[in-house]
């Protein structure tokens, strides 16, 4: 019964059966959030953090509801100087705690690992571009994340919840923006098109794997013609929700015949 709505730098809460549009928040360092980078806990408190270009390194906050996006409060602030902007606030239902994700150059790459109130915090890396990820893997014993760099080769690292070790797995073809693990068991990861060291093909490739270990490119998109940056990287991204892998969905920018363009998916 209630859409958060995020566009151009307000939040805004619409009850949807009294079909009535409330603003409830301003964003400081933000116009919109990335796709699926709001998360909710297993309380129902939703959080996402500001993701601009703040060019002058300004404090970065992370927001929280306990009310379904009727109010907000910052529940954390990322200090000035210390970060660019979050990439995303991640749920992992196996430890009850929240993975915050943070971009974008050297030094400002952080995987931090919080409780709800963002009291006890585990940071994790080297502010590397190895720890320069948008999305997550969660799995009872590892969490897996996949580079967005275009200044290096992006790889898998995969995390051991128990001893803390760090593992660098499989090479893609450019910067993973996007994550998403179908409920029937597969995982699929979109590689973007970009400018950089790091952009192995003008295609963005679509991968598959029934085990986060073996990748298969199974998709590959075109980039457009229009130039980058000006009228977008080619990405291709997923929804939120419960999906299976005979009914989910794609959509595309910056890409051939495909920009602004959502699609119902089956993988036969």
């Amino acid at each position: 019964g209630n859409l958060i709505i995020i566009r151009n730098g307000i939040v805004y809460h619409f009850d949807v059966i009294k079909l009535k549009l409330t603003k409830t928040l301003e964003l400081k360092q933000c116009k919109n959030i990335l796709h699926q980078s709001m998360c909710e806990n297993k309380e129902g408190h939703l959080y996402f953090g500001e993701y601009g270009m703040n060019p002058n390194r300004q404090p970065v906050r992370v927001y929280r509801s306990k009310d379904k996006g009727k109010s907000w409060d910052v529940v954390y602030t990322f200090s000035a100087g210390k970060i660019r902007h979050v990439h995303g606030c991640y749920f992992d239902k196996y430890s009850d705690k929240i993975w915050t994700l943070t971009g974008d150059f050297d030094g400002e790459h952080v995987i931090q690992c919080s409780d709800f109130d963002f009291n006890k915090i585990e940071t994790y890396g080297d502010g590397s571009q190895s720890y320069r990820a948008v999305s997550l893997f969660f799995t009872e014993k590892e969490v897996h994340w996949i580079m967005d760099s275009p200044l290096e080769k992006s790889y898998q690292f995969c995390l051991n919840r128990h001893t803390g070790e760090v593992n660098k797995l499989d090479c893609f073809n450019g910067p993973v923006w996007y994550l998403k693990q179908l409920d029937d068991d597969y995982y699929l990861a979109g590689s973007s098109v970009e400018i950089g060291d790091g952009v192995l093909s003008n295609k963005a490739c679509l991968y598959l794997s029934k085990d986060l270990k073996k990748w298969e490119i199974i998709s590959e998109f075109s980039k457009d013609k229009w130039p980058m940056p000006y009228f977008k990287w080619g990405v291709l991204a997923f929804s939120n929700g419960c999906q299976r892998s005979n009914d989910f969905t794609l959509h595309f920018e910056g890409l051939k015949n495909l920009d602004g363009k959502a699609f119902v998916c089956s993988i036969s």
